[in-house]
Parts: C-alpha cells; structure tokens; sequence
C-alpha cells in the first residue's frame, strides 16, 4: 500500500461516519461529495477501480434532453440544460466541451420537415436560446461540419449544441474533490457484509486486496451506488437497502 492508501485503510478501521458510500462512480461519488461539503463525515468505498463500471461506459455525452422531446418530456429538457450549463459554467469546464450536433429531415423521411424544425425551435426556446447553438444551415453549410453526411433530399437541417466529456475523469476529479473536503475514499475494497445490530451503529465487512485483509467500517447510515450484475446499476435498485437510507 502506498502511504495515502494506508491512511485511509486506517480511518476506514478507526472512524465512525454518518454516511457509508457504496460505488465510486458518477452518483456516488457525487454523493460523498455533497455530504462531505454538508459537513458529515463520509467513507466511500468501491468494489474495483472508481469509475471503472457503469461510468466508464457512458455515451461521453452531456446531453440537453432533446431526444426527451418527443415524448413530450419538456420539464426534463430543462433540467438536463440547466445541468449541462453547470458543468460546462462552472463545475468541470475542462472537462466538458461543446459538441456541435445536425438533425437533418429527408424528403420522404420518417420525420417531416415541420415536425424537424419545430422540434429545433421548441428545444432552443425551452433552453432560453441561451448556449445552446440552436439555428438552422444549409446542406452544404451542415456537410462542413459532417462530411459524410448525405445532402441529397435534405429538407431541414437543424443545428443544436450538446456536450461531450470524458466520464471516468468527471467522476475522478468529482472523487478527489470529496477527498479535498474531508471524505476518506479507497478503491478495491468490497464490501462484503453489512449488519445493523439493535440499538448500535451499524458496521460494513470490507475487504481490500490481497495482504490487506478486513476491516470494520462503522456508520450511521449507507447509501448502496454500486452496480448490481451487468446492465442495471446500484442507484436503480435502492429500495432494497431503503432500510439503510433512513
């Protein structure tokens, strides 16, 4: 173990925390790092690498919510906007960029003209046309911007931004800044047992690699952000440690 590992192997086995944090990905680790800037003391713990799982394996996108448009989702669409200006405003603006995207309609598509264009303007006017890129171009204009693309019979060519980052870093630079403020974080240690004895705190069985063996983490609460088998991940499947997550 290097020094920084070791001392966090000792804090896991010596402290006592208000909140246990399972899985080092996106959703846990942005949840060790709001508790800890709230002011608790916070572990967090993951099985492999941090953001090794279901974070390294995104679309790399920071979407608007456009494709929530047509299901008629538009709360989500600004929800998703207002996120996305955040991360590219303020809380990782190096490490997520603009990604220019083209919705081109073809004559005789499965998508009209009408139903192209009014899906562009209704997006920019949810997002306030505020860094959202939103306009329309000419198919020689958009095939600057993708060469490969197919000008013959386009009717509309729309033009909207989205974002692209890099996951795994967003969730390190999310998981160092836990660290900053106070969080004790160590990769390669499962949790293999958790138990809530009548009347005591409770207690989770890690076990870290070989030549570190186990130890006793003490908490008042766990939340469960790890990934459960191989499609869904632990945020999805939280009502069944709800009687954890008082």
């Amino acid at each position: 173990m290097t020094a920084s590992r070791a001392e966090a192997w000792d804090r896991l086995a010596r402290g006592t925390f208000d909140v246990l944090v399972i899985g080092g990905g996106i959703i846990g680790s942005r949840i060790a790092f709001d508790a800890a800037r709230a002011g608790l003391s916070v572990a967090l713990v993951d099985a492999g690498d941090f953001g090794g799982a279901t974070s390294s394996g995104s679309s790399k996108l920071i979407h608007g919510g456009f494709r929530y448009l047509p299901m008629g989702d538009l709360g989500l669409v600004w929800e998703s906007q207002h996120e996305r200006r955040a991360l590219m405003g303020h809380v990782a603006p190096h490490l997520v960029r603009r990604m220019p995207m083209v919705l081109a309609a073809y004559r005789g598509g499965p998508t009209s003209p009408a139903v192209a264009a009014a899906g562009v303007l209704a997006y920019g006017a949810l997002c306030g046309f505020r860094g959202t890129g939103v306009g329309f171009r000419r198919a020689r204009a958009a095939e600057q911007l993708v060469p490969s693309l197919r000008t013959d019979g386009i009717t509309v060519c729309g033009l909207f931004d989205e974002g692209q980052t890099n996951d795994a870093r967003l969730v390190l630079a999310t998981i160092k800044a836990a660290a900053g403020l106070g969080a004790t974080v160590l990769n390669h240690a499962r949790v293999i047992g958790l138990d809530r004895p009548r009347d005591r705190l409770a207690s989770a069985s890690v076990q870290g690699r070989d030549g570190e063996g186990f130890v006793e983490v003490r908490f008042r609460y766990v939340i469960n952000a790890s990934v459960h088998g191989s499609t869904r991940s632990g945020p999805w499947r939280t009502r069944r440690a709800s009687r954890w997550c008082v």
